[in-house]
């Protein structure tokens, strides 16, 4: 999934995980979802965020990237999210895709 959003901009993801049976899978204690965004596959990491057990929302886990997190060169970037359980294994739910930031015309603050 290519996520898209403007420089600067808030921008609101709900991950969701599942079991190999296609079942949803709720994160237990140790366990991380990490989402990380680098310029390319090896780099150096430009966002990252962790979600743990107690940020579950309704078997869901809501994850908000900040304008400060957005506010990035606009370029094509890469993404994933995965899945660390506290035994370390490591699954994928995003596999690597494209993250893009878009220049913004308009500004927080501007007025007519």
């Amino acid at each position: 999934m290519i996520i898209t959003t403007q420089r600067g901009r808030t921008v609101p993801l709900v991950i969701s995980v599942e079991d190999v049976d296609g079942e949803p899978y709720t994160l237990e204690s140790g366990d991380k979802i990490r989402f990380g965004v680098r310029n390319v596959s090896g780099g150096s990491k430009l966002i990252y965020k962790e979600l743990t057990s107690e940020d579950e929302v309704d078997g869901e886990y809501p994850l908000t990237l900040t304008p400060e997190n957005t506010n990035i060169t606009p370029n094509r970037y890469l993404y994933d999210v995965s899945l660390q359980l506290s035994s370390g294994e490591l699954y994928d739910i995003v596999s690597a895709d494209y993250f893009i930031v878009k220049d913004s015309v308009t500004y927080k603050g501007d007025t007519a």
